[in-house]
């Protein structure tokens, strides 16, 4: 009994449906930006915090102490992130400013 050879499979078939879609990457000013932004708004959100320790205080009762140490943690926490986020943001649009 003579068993002959199969046809070679190609390794790889040209399918149009299958190949990665082109990618642009994004732009780093664009990112740099929003990381800024970002920045600022956690400095909006740690005022927030801020005013809730301040309307928690009612006048001639004792203070509710667990409560304000959750919000000035909170406050304390936006404030470091929103710096951090700050350096970064504005260092990296400093850098794209001067490349060019």
């Amino acid at each position: 009994m003579n068993i002959s050879e199969p046809d070679p499979v190609p390794q790889s078939l040209p399918l149009g449906y299958a190949t990665p879609a082109a990618r642009s990457g994004g732009s780093p000013t664009r990112a740099a930006t929003v990381i800024a932004l970002v920045g600022l708004a956690l400095i909006v959100l740690g005022g927030c915090f801020l005013i809730g320790v301040m309307l928690a205080l009612p006048p001639a009762s004792p203070p509710p102490t667990f409560l304000m140490v959750i919000l000035y943690s909170m406050a304390f926490t936006c404030f470091a992130v929103a710096a951090f986020c700050l350096y970064v943001g504005l260092k990296r649009l400093i850098q794209l400013a001067s490349r060019d």
